[in-house]
């Protein structure tokens, strides 16, 4: 995990990193599991809601700034996308993996341009 290999050591970042994705890929609730109020707003923070078609850029906007409001949230987003960007090499053809790396650059740095420092996030 990257987050490990980086020196990260916090409980409630390493566990938030293994869950990140359970609600949205397995459908299970948080809350169920037991983890403590830290990590399960966090997980609900990375947590993509299903919406239609036509609200899915506003629904995009609202889960990128929601992301802001915590510390855990935004540095888990940003190993995801560094996970998912490494393991695609050569997954796609050169100029797939251009468009979705300059796809990434541009989201994400649009989302987080305006982000106070992330030591300053509970």
């Amino acid at each position: 995990m990257d987050a490990i290999t980086l020196g990260l050591d916090d409980d409630n970042l390493l566990a938030t990193a293994l869950l990140h994705d359970v609600e949205e890929d397995c459908g299970v609730n948080t809350e169920d599991l037991g983890f403590n109020d830290t990590i399960t707003h966090s997980v609900h923070l990375l947590t993509k809601r299903k919406v239609p078609k036509d609200q899915k850029q506003s629904e995009l906007n609202r889960y990128f700034h929601d992301l802001q409001t915590d510390k855990n949230a935004i540095i888990v987003k940003l190993l995801d996308r560094k996970n998912n960007l490494s393991t695609m090499v050569h997954a796609f053809s050169y100029e797939k993996d251009e468009r979705v790396c300059n796809r990434n650059k541009n989201l994400l740095h649009s989302s987080f341009k305006n982000c106070p420092k992330i030591s300053r996030l509970k």
